[in-house]
């Protein structure tokens, strides 16, 4: 029998310029993020390496982008902000595992 993924969590993340991390789901081994930026908000940024984006520094995240994260290590080390101070902006994940 193959072992298929599902759907074991989801979160809501609101993004300003202060750096947040994921919250897992014990069995989560893979997530979908999906950003909408607020207004004339442009994007966020993130790194899955461990450290921390700045509002000028991290892969560009833009409005209504979609981003496939396919392994826990790149889940437990990642993290966002928002790059538009005064705007708050929407990650939504869902996150799947066995």
């Amino acid at each position: 029998m193959k072992n298929t993924l599902k759907t074991v969590g989801t979160q809501r993340l609101l993004l300003d310029t202060t750096v947040k991390k994921l919250t897992l789901p014990q069995t989560a081994v893979e997530a979908l993020l999906v950003l909408e930026a607020e207004g004339t908000a442009k994007a966020a940024r993130w790194w899955t390496d461990g450290s921390e984006p700045t509002t000028s520094e991290g892969m560009l995240l833009g409005d209504t982008s979609v981003l496939e994260l396919t392994h826990r290590q790149d889940l437990e080390r990642f993290q966002i902000t928002g790059i538009d101070p005064g705007k708050t902006s929407v990650l939504t994940i869902t996150y799947y595992g066995f």
